[in-house]
């Protein structure tokens, strides 16, 4: 979210008047303390997975050369079928991922990462496969969480809450924060700021792993507010997709579209993490395909289409409200938007849109004259970045239930049900707190 070059901005609620600065959400966050220290340990994040098969990407320092094992309780022990390393340029820290096959549904393993040269064990987690047959499904939705702004607490909350899978939609890093140059973060520096953040979130310590599954936007790619002119596209796509793995060998469910956007097949549910950057045009472009791309866009259309269930689109903006100062997919892309919404109206699955992005999260009401039918934006952000202080008091969106400037992640446990779904919705900050929730049925 980026302000306009003004000092202050006054808007008219009821009969109050309200007085919002972003040089106060500057003085806010100067006084918040937040634990920012990077670890040495090793950072492991388990990627996508199926009934049998897994894939973990591991961040860990240079020097080293780790190893991954998997051990089942009852001692038998799993070799990685696949691993790689990856290690750019002369920075102190490397990847090295694992895939792994032959595993079981229902068994709590340990991952187990040692020291290659003396067997030394540096770390060990337990994880679990996924069930991708259930029309169940629990899972969590995080997006903006600037390292800088850490708090450990509310990671720890998602993770008691047990969610089978983590989505990731956008500005998972703040890559372009102090780039050298006004084109954004250069390939050296997006590994730089992905290793930082790899080595300060708590989610990425955590003794228990969730399968996680990102895509991007604005930040994470490299810079504020920019789509397909970004120099450094090729670089960056390749970039995230080494820190968030996205193998479909290893994930049955899986598949890559265009650019970093895929899908995952859960049940009845399909999620498309759409690529909102790559292949975005300037904003008030006329193009047809000017935000997804035709690319992408029929991707995601011929998905839809062969699929039997309920249709979960997740962006990094926001689709449908139009607000000041920020960004969105309606506002900025008139003309593409009134075609996407015709060919949705044409497909018999009910769709709900995700999305991240404004630093804060609500719930956003779609009547029947958008889609056809009721449906709902669900809006989470952010985990932690910096907050606007009125937020969303002072943001006007007509169709908005509720909302939170706490900063959160959003809860969601889905049941499909024929073309439509049946959703329990909480959004939640640390320490237990439930900011709202929802039980919603499309």
């Amino acid at each position: 979210m980026k302000f306009k070059r003004r000092e202050f901005l006054k808007v008219g609620v009821g009969n109050a008047m309200l007085l919002a600065a972003p040089a106060l959400a500057r003085a806010k966050d100067a006084r918040e303390v937040f634990n920012v220290s990077e670890r040495t340990t090793p950072s492991i994040v388990q990627g996508p997975t199926d009934e049998q098969s897994t894939q973990f990407s591991v961040v860990h320092l240079r020097e080293l050369t780790v190893m991954a094992t998997v051990l089942h309780p009852d001692g038998t022990e799993f070799l990685p079928v696949k691993n790689e390393n990856i290690a750019p340029g002369r920075h102190h820290q490397a990847l090295s991922n694992f895939y792994f096959s032959g595993l079981e549904l229902g068994i709590e393993y340990s991952l187990r990462i040692t020291n290659f040269e003396s067997g030394a064990v540096l770390d060990e987690r337990l994880f679990s496969t996924l069930d991708l047959n259930s029309n169940d499904i629990r899972f969590a939705v995080c997006s903006c969480m600037d390292h800088e702004r850490h708090e450990p607490e509310i990671w720890r909350d998602l993770v008691r809450r047990q969610p089978d899978v983590i989505f990731f939609i956008g500005d998972t890093v703040y890559a372009d924060r102090g780039a050298t140059s006004k084109k954004g973060a250069n390939p050296t520096e997006l590994w730089s700021k992905f290793c930082s953040a790899r080595s300060t979130l708590e989610i990425y310590f955590s003794k228990r792993l969730i399968p996680i599954l990102a895509t991007w936007d604005d930040h994470d790619m490299g810079k504020n507010d920019e789509g397909q002119a970004y120099p450094y596209i090729t670089e960056s796509q390749a970039n995230f997709a080494a820190f968030f793995l996205r193998n479909p060998q290893f994930c049955a469910g899986l598949n890559r579209g265009p650019g970093i956007s895929m899908s995952l097949t859960v049940g009845g549910h399909l999620f498309l993490l759409m690529d909102g950057r790559s292949f975005r045009a300037t904003a008030g472009s006329k193009d047809r395909y000017g935000y997804w791309g035709e690319e992408q866009e029929r991707w995601a259309m011929d998905g839809m289409r062969a699929h039997s269930g309920p249709v979960w689109i997740l962006s990094g903006s926001q689709c449908f409200p139009q607000m000041p100062f920020k960004e969105s997919f309606s506002g900025d892309f008139k003309e593409n938007f009134g075609q996407l919404l015709k060919e949705l109206q044409r497909i018999e699955n009910r769709v709900v849109f995700v999305s991240g992005d404004v630093h804060f999260s609500e719930v956003s009401e779609l009547s029947d004259k958008e889609l056809g039918y009721r449906s709902y934006e669900i809006t989470s952000s952010s985990v932690h970045s910096r907050s606007v202080p009125g937020a969303p008091i002072i943001i006007p969106n007509d169709r908005r239930m509720t909302a939170t400037a706490e900063r959160n992640y959003n809860l969601i446990d889905a049941t499909a049900v024929g073309q439509g779904v049946e959703l329990s919705l909480k959004c939640c900050s640390k320490n237990g707190e439930v900011n709202y929730s929802h039980e919603l049925k499309i």
